[in-house]
């Protein structure tokens, strides 16, 4: 029988807030504390992008304050305010440091695969998934899944609106590109383990359309590599409406590309509501 799983109030992003200036608030790259240069170099020499070997800015020395970077906000999140920590860190280890040219800095940032990226955050991911206390896990053995997506826009440049063109919906000339994404979120540690982000082409693709195409192309990757002690949550926009009442309905897990465990769809906003 399925198990009700209770609505949680939204707790906003101020303890998040919280947390992140406290780590960002020490001199020079933090991320070098927690992320080792040993790592991002596998996972960038994996991926054939590997760069920086002999010169200054190591794919690391990039990687570092990129990540800080996407955490702060107004002037701290500026290219200048990047390449100055990075100065600060390389002075503080004894390395060569750059000048504070913005210049250098955004041409590095430039080499960053995005595919090494992605690999870098689901491999951290996964680590922390399986370092989880059970008492953390769903009925103290499941390792469940939460899968919802958004939209974002971005800057107006003929690269964007070449991958990410203007919506049907959207008048030729007026708006920013739009892109979707949906993510597969683990309830007990936070933290996001895969990805997929596309073009958006109108409201269904962000509600039940090709995000939830998207979250079936999601959902048998993390089956296979979580096993079987693997349950999803999808939120109610990704849910497959009624033909007749055009209402979400309880739906077995095989509609989004898994053969065990059923999920029921919540008809309100939210999580979905049961799974057994």
């Amino acid at each position: 029988m399925a198990a009700r799983m209770p609505n949680s109030r939204p707790q906003g992003s101020a303890d998040f807030r919280k947390v992140a200036d406290a780590f960002l608030s020490g001199e020079g790259l933090p991320f070098a504390d927690v992320l080792s240069a040993e790592r991002i170099a596998r996972v960038f020499a994996k991926h054939g992008c590997l760069f920086g070997l002999h010169g200054v800015y190591t794919t690391a020395l990039v990687v570092w304050p990129f990540l800080s970077q996407v955490l702060r906000d107004g002037k701290e999140a500026s290219c200048q305010a990047a390449a100055a920590r990075v100065v600060s860190y390389c002075e503080q280890a004894g390395l060569d440091a750059p000048t504070e040219d913005t210049g250098d800095d955004c041409r590095a940032r430039a080499k960053l695969s995005e595919a090494a990226l992605h690999a870098l955050s689901n491999e951290i991911a996964a680590e922390m998934e399986q370092a989880a206390d059970s008492t953390w896990l769903w009925k103290g053995k499941y390792h469940a899944k939460l899968i919802d997506g958004s939209t974002f826009t971005m800057p107006d440049t003929p690269e964007n609106q070449a991958e990410y063109p203007h919506p049907k919906t959207q008048k030729r000339g007026i708006g920013l590109p739009i892109a979707r994404f949906v993510a597969i979120v683990s309830l007990a540690t936070a933290c996001a383990m895969d990805l997929a982000v596309g073009p958006y082409k109108g409201k269904e693709t962000g509600a039940g359309g090709a995000a939830a195409d998207d979250a079936r192309q999601l959902a048998p990757r993390r089956r296979r590599r979580d096993g079987p002690l693997l349950r999803f949550l999808l939120d109610d926009g990704l849910a497959p409406r009624s033909r007749n009442a055009g209402l979400r309905t309880q739906t077995s897990a095989s509609q989004i590309g898994l053969r065990a465990p059923t999920v029921g769809w919540s008809v309100a906003s939210g999580w979905a509501s049961t799974i057994t």
